[in-house]
């Protein structure tokens, strides 16, 4: 092993500030395991980053979408999520979260003019709440509201929740605040929507002192980095947690965990997996540590002196898969086999998001595929350096599979692509949520690199993150990055196809399906069904040797070439550039061979492949 076993991984806080901070917070909690409830206090501390005067803030109140079926979450899930049924819960099963009184710091009470408030005209829903306030923060002002609350864990229905043998994941679980911010008109306000479907995260900057008390058999891993940790005399634990310049904070206790701690560079790195799920530990260390150094060669540097993964026991395995700031949550079952690689897959996508969610924190619930769609771009990548282009995935028997080409399938794999534009709210997309937003983002911009060349992609992407770290950019700030380094690099034609053909992937349902329709003699016909389009090139063999490309601007929908002497075969896309082709298939054409030719070449693929799949008893 690479690492150790530790009780204890303590890391040091960076002691710069990164970001605005414009939403800090003082928790001091006592975790009830028995009622999987905790119990503290919370002293907020919010700049006003405007020149307006606010006089209401808004809370996201999460933990309430899970206390009945009435929430604007679960109502469209008809009491089915992951599977699993929930209308036969009994009531303890339920989670919510509650403030039981809420002030100015040395000042009135708020308590009495709370109340939720919904813009789906939900009115069971209470997953935000606006708190008025009797004098207005002025811009540029600070205001500081001291609350008291409770926040009970749901049995899990996704993601935060309890499990068997007292496990339990705190994320999206305290009163937290809106974004207070311009939009895209210029206008100041509150960004605080509800919890709907297919939507995640979205928060201001700050700083997180947590200190929590709970059963010192419990392992307890959170955001952030562990300050300190004392033991009290009625046989419980007080830890204490400090996160900066993060958007959220989320924490784990169970006592099934295993604490396992290393190193890259400054980066702490602390692996949080159950007993029986050990064997992992090693393959979850390097692909963390792969990672971190990808990012640090093709992105930017990870910004926090830590970072901590979890995996879930099995019995809590829809805990897993998910990912918050410096904590991600992964998911793998006892005896994976290390030539599937999804477990390290799903790690590095989690740990992807740190770059996206956390640092650029774009917001998730109205354009998650700048997070979503760009994590599995990076995944993509960074797995196929860790293992190979077309093995990353899986890799057996002479069968490989590589992370681009499942990203590619499940684009052109959809069943319906006639809704599929990606830049949309969460609450307004259907169908295929990861098709649309995952998958089609990551190949748009697989298509870009190809087309450009992966070291231009680097360049620009890491001038997107640098000039927009910790400040929640849009889409208009990403296009403009990307406007402004084509027209140093490319050609005012090819800069035009390639913002027309992201636009297009953006704001479209547009689709292309490359085919060759007929090969006669020299003659080749090439048609184009659908709109989307880049240029692609042609590549032909003639009868006398000679291979002629040549590249077709997909000016027309249709194109006949004719060559000096006949084809043999022919080729649209052989380099396949163009990722978002629904059907390669038919992108070639071979003029017909003999039938001993025709026969042979089968035999010759047989024969290649018995060997491929019987190599390992050599």
């Amino acid at each position: 092993m690479l690492y150790s076993i530790t009780t204890l991984g303590y890391c040091d806080p960076l002691g710069t500030v990164q970001s605005d901070r414009v939403a800090n917070y003082t928790m001091v909690l006592d975790l009830d395991h028995n009622k999987k409830m905790a119990t503290g206090t919370s002293r907020i501390v919010w700049h006003n980053p405007s020149n307006q005067s606010v006089r209401e803030l808004k809370m996201y109140m999460y933990l309430n979408s899970f206390k009945d079926m009435n929430s604007t979450w679960l109502k469209p899930t008809r009491g089915q999520v992951f599977g699993s049924p929930l209308g036969e819960r009994e009531e303890h099963e339920w989670g919510f979260v509650t403030i039981d009184s809420i002030g100015i710091d040395g000042g009135a009470s708020l308590t009495e003019g709370i109340r939720y408030i919904q813009e789906d005209g939900n009115e069971d829903d209470q997953s935000v709440l606006l708190i008025p306030l009797p004098r207005a923060v002025r811009g540029g002002d600070s205001i500081v509201i001291n609350l008291n609350f409770r926040a009970k864990l749901p049995k899990t229905i996704a993601r935060s929740g309890y499990g068997g043998n007292d496990f339990h994941l705190f994320v999206h679980w305290y009163p937290k605040l809106g974004v207070y911010e311009q939009n895209i008109d210029g206008e100041w306000g509150w960004n605080c929507h509800q919890f709907m479907q297919s939507t995640e995260f979205y928060g201001d900057f700050g700083v997180y002192d947590v200190m929590m008390t709970c059963a010192q058999e419990l392992v307890l891993g959170a955001s952030g980095c562990l300050l300190s940790e004392t033991t009290n005399p009625d046989g419980t634990k007080t830890i204490r947690y400090l996160a900066e310049d993060v958007i959220d904070f989320a924490w784990c206790v169970s006592p099934e965990l295993e604490e396992y701690i290393d190193q890259w560079e400054d980066v702490q790195i602390k692996l949080l997996v159950p007993r029986d799920h050990c064997a992992m530990a090693d393959r979850y260390m390097i692909a963390m540590k792969h990672a971190l150094q990808y990012f640090n060669d093709h992105l930017g540097k990870y910004p926090y002196p830590g970072i901590t993964l979890m995996d879930p026991p099995f019995h809590s395995l829809r805990n897993g898969f998910m990912e918050y700031p410096t904590f991600a949550t992964a998911g793998t079952v006892y005896g994976m086999p290390r030539w599937f690689r999804g477990s390290e897959s799903l790690a590095v996508h989690e740990f992807s998001h740190q770059f996206f969610m956390g640092v650029l924190a774009s917001n998730e619930k109205e354009e998650a595929w700048l997070d979503e769609g760009f994590v599995t771009y990076y995944e993509d990548r960074i797995m196929e350096s860790l293992f190979s282009e077309h093995s990353s995935q899986i890799d057996v028997l002479g069968f490989k599979y590589g992370n681009s080409d499942l990203s590619r399938q499940e684009y052109v794999g959809m069943r319906d692509h006639s809704n599929t534009a990606i830049a949309r709210p969460g609450w307004e997309l259907s169908g295929d949520y990861k098709g649309i937003v995952y998958a089609k983002t990551a190949s748009m911009l697989k298509t870009l690199e190809n087309y450009i060349g992966r070291d231009q992609m680097d360049e620009m992407m890491r001038g997107y993150y640098e000039q927009y770290k910790f400040t929640h950019p849009r889409r208009a700030d990403f296009m403009g990055v990307v406007e402004d380094y084509l027209s140093e690099h490319v050609t005012a034609v090819e800069k035009a196809q390639y913002l027309r053909f992201i636009n297009q992937c953006l704001d479209s349902s547009d689709t292309a399906d490359y085919s060759v329709v007929d090969l006669t003699g020299n003659g080749v016909d090439i048609l184009r069904k659908g709109e989307l389009q880049l240029p692609v090139v042609i590549e032909a063999v003639l009868e006398n040797g000679e291979t002629v490309r040549e590249v077709w601007q997909n000016d027309t929908n249709s194109l006949h070439l004719d060559y000096e002497d006949d084809v043999v075969s022919v080729e649209i896309d052989p380099d396949g550039q163009f990722v978002m082709d629904l059907n390669v298939t038919n992108n070639s054409y071979t003029r017909e061979k003999t039938k001993f030719t025709r026969y042979l070449t089968k035999g010759m693929n047989w024969v290649q492949h018995i060997l491929q799949s019987t190599s390992f008893l050599l």
